[in-house]
């Protein structure tokens, strides 16, 4: 099982939408059975609630786990097991690979890994309105989209 592992600030806007968001596109796709998927916060308090911007989010985009979600804080454990770690945001990499130096080759940004251009961190919707969290959210929902492009082409149909 290949593991990828979201982490943002507080586990309760940005990393539960793209662990929501690519669970969604990997589960669709050749490679669901794989993949693991999951999401933890610097500085979470464990056991908080989605935001409620980042559950509507994921509602129209016809994701309705959010409820589910209770907010992790990362740790040491969830870092090592993970064979990929993508953060939100360059600052959010600094602090992993400080804190968990053995693994800086596994953590990456999310639109480092992706590829994306121009852009290096990811909008924090937190305290914005619904278009604040729709356009972070679609954000996430590209660079999902290049990770599963790049899981089918790791694990091809046999």
């Amino acid at each position: 099982m290949y593991e990828i592992l979201f982490v943002c600030t507080g586990n309760t806007c940005r990393s539960p939408m793209a662990e929501q968001i690519l669970a969604k596109l990997v589960n669709q796709s050749q490679v669901g059975s794989q993949v693991s998927i999951r999401s933890a916060g610097l500085s979470a308090q464990d056991g908080a609630a989605m935001s409620g911007g980042s559950f509507v989010a994921l509602l129209r985009r016809g994701i309705g786990q959010g409820e589910q979600h209770a907010a992790k804080r990362v740790t040491e454990e969830q870092v090592r097991t993970a064979d990929l770690v993508l953060t939100m945001t360059e600052s959010h990499k600094h602090a992993l690979m400080e804190a968990f130096p053995a693994f800086k080759g596994k953590v990456f940004t999310l639109l480092e890994y992706t590829g994306a251009q121009g852009m290096k961190d990811i909008e924090d919707p937190f305290g914005q309105d619904d278009e604040g969290y729709e356009r972070t959210a679609k954000q996430i929902e590209a660079a999902c989209h290049r990770i599963v492009q790049q899981l089918e082409l790791r694990f091809p149909l046999s």
